[in-house]
């Protein structure tokens, strides 16, 4: 038996993958919630640099959404509220966020999952506002499980493996919270026209991790992560770079 790697299949494969990229003329809970430069440059129909690993994440990602959104009688059901547009993935006891991550289920406790899983808590608390409810469940699919692979049993360690594990939450919110949440998305909206309108992309960004190995960063303002600075640092640097 012979055998050779068939880099040409593999290719042919990753390129018709790649080539389904993501765009939008419209406003999203998911574009809302993240840096409004990326929504402004996915709107603009600007080139975004993904490498073939991402196509693949990705594509894996869309898989396991779609598996594990079956148990529910409503899925993908769509809401627009203020000319934003949701896209829920599941309502069974309550709205249902649905995600999958790399991350070690070892390293999430629930006083964390505002932390580790930011956006997507406030994609829930989006779409709860937009259901009217005040609750919702955050269904995670960790595809790696906990990455200690040792469980406890009667008081001793066993080698486990790399096991998938599919956890839950039950997310409470108040009135105040889901308020503020949205208003946060209405303000991302306004800047991300105005930014339309100018030409000029936002001066305010999302958190400082969606910078790292994002497909926009070859043309977006400033050569470092911009989340964490103050706006007025923001302006400031942009007019100063204008002057000189």
């Amino acid at each position: 038996m012979k055998v050779r790697e068939n880099n040409k299949v593999r290719d042919t494969v990753v390129k018709v993958l790649s080539s389904k990229r993501f765009s939008s003329k419209t406003f999203s809970v998911t574009g809302l919630v993240a840096c409004p430069r990326k929504a402004y440059y996915r709107m603009k129909g600007v080139y975004e640099v993904i490498p073939d690993s991402y196509t693949l994440i990705f594509i894996r990602g869309r898989g396991l959404h779609s598996e594990l959104e079956k148990p529910f009688k409503f899925r993908e059901i769509h809401k627009e509220v203020d000319g934003v547009r949701g896209d829920i993935d599941a309502i069974g006891d309550r709205v249902i966020e649905i995600y999958s991550t790399n991350l070690s289920s070892g390293k999430i406790k629930d006083a964390d999952l505002s932390k580790k899983f930011k956006n997507k808590v406030k994609q829930l608390m989006a779409y709860c506002y937009m259901a009217g409810e005040k609750t919702g469940d955050l269904l995670v699919f960790f595809m790696s499980g906990d990455y200690s692979r040792f469980t406890e049993i009667a008081g001793k360690k066993h080698y486990t493996g790399i096991q998938p594990e599919l956890k839950c939450w039950t997310l409470e919110f108040t009135d105040e919270e889901l308020k503020e949440n949205w208003k946060q998305m209405l303000d991302n909206k306004a800047e991300i026209e105005l930014a339309l309108k100018t030409g000029i992309p936002p001066l305010i960004a999302g958190e400082e991790f969606e910078c790292n190995n994002c497909g926009y960063s070859y043309t977006c303002l400033g050569e470092e992560p911009v989340a964490p600075r103050d706006i007025n640092e923001v302006v400031g640097k942009v007019t100063e770079d204008s002057i000189k």
